[in-house]
């Protein structure tokens, strides 16, 4: 028991997410771990409901996405371990703008501000290959249905693809 209480984090079987010791003391690894898959699905709750949104209205609500943010800093832990979330909103919002700005009628403001909020709850570590996966879904679903593909549904399936382990 004195062994976990002192490790400084425990690593999750997830989309590379640390979850740390410094909040729940008292707890074992396994706690911690129910913890954050818990967390994990009610940002994938979250996230499906921005893209049932997506797909009936074409629209992503700000609402939402602000909601989808909030539950991301309230279960990311401490503030030290914000570093990778702050990197991976950076790179997955930096990308999808240079998308945005150059591919004007591709990606909306909408999809930005949600892979954005994604890369943050995601981190830096594992936000290339996830983005690589969605856009890899939204080109095959492109092919395959010869029309516009809404991005959330894209973003929700590759990251519960993520979080249940299939890829």
């Amino acid at each position: 028991l004195k062994s976990v209480i002192t490790t400084t984090q425990v690593k999750i079987g997830h989309i590379g997410q640390n979850f740390p010791n410094n909040n729940e003391i008292n707890c074992g690894a396994k706690e911690r771990g129910k913890v954050q898959s818990v967390n994990n699905i009610i940002f994938l709750l979250l996230l499906g409901r921005i893209a049932a949104e997506d797909l009936k209205h074409r629209r992503i609500p700000n609402f939402l996405v602000i909601c989808l943010f909030l539950w991301g800093i309230c279960s990311r832990g401490m503030p030290g371990e914000w570093n990778s979330s702050v990197k991976g909103a950076l790179l997955a919002g930096g990308s999808m703008l240079i998308f945005y700005i150059v591919f004007r009628r591709g990606i909306g403001a909408g999809d930005v501000k949600l892979l954005t909020v994604v890369g943050f709850y995601v981190g830096c570590e594992k936000i290339w290959e996830l983005l690589f996966l969605i856009f890899l879904m939204a080109a095959v679903w492109g092919i395959l249905c010869k029309k516009e593909v809404p991005l959330a549904i894209c973003v929700f399936l590759g990251v519960g693809c993520r979080m249940l382990g299939l890829i």
